[in-house]
């Protein structure tokens, strides 16, 4: 009963957000450390691969990553995902975009998410989101 008070009560989590749109990075990154989230921001795969390579080399590796199907001029969440379950097979991904009619969206576990979060998301949807995925990872590995 300890455990699941804690996670309602809110449990802190290191997250990576892709996504190529600054606003998006920058309104994420101040919500969600109100909830207590360590945020790291990039704003293509290439970015969030070297960031979460980096991280696993540390006492601070990344919770969850949150990754934007379509980005402009660089590697979307398509390629990104792939390439990151080869440094990680466990890693725990979301998927995001503002059109709900992509596949990915629809059925995210087929191509290796774990969650779906349309855009615009809300803060309380996602920080929801966030404590079922962290409160799993961690229930999975202690």
């Amino acid at each position: 009963m300890g455990a699941m008070d804690e996670t309602r009560q809110g449990m802190s989590g290191v997250v990576l957000l892709m996504d190529d749109e600054e606003c998006i990075r920058t309104v994420s990154e101040r919500s969600m450390s109100r909830y207590g989230y360590r945020m790291y921001l990039a704003t293509n795969g290439e970015e969030a691969l070297a960031i979460y390579e980096r991280q696993m080399q540390t006492d601070e590796s990344i919770d969850v990553v949150i990754l934007d199907i379509t980005v402009a001029g660089g590697m979307g969440g398509a390629e990104t995902i792939v390439l990151l379950r080869k440094l990680d097979p466990k890693v725990t991904a979301f998927v995001s975009s503002g059109y709900c009619n992509n596949p990915m969206m629809s059925d995210p576990e087929k191509y290796g998410f774990v969650e779906a979060i349309g855009k615009p998301y809300r803060i309380a949807d996602l920080h929801q989101a966030l404590q079922k995925a962290i409160g799993k990872k961690r229930g999975m590995t202690s």
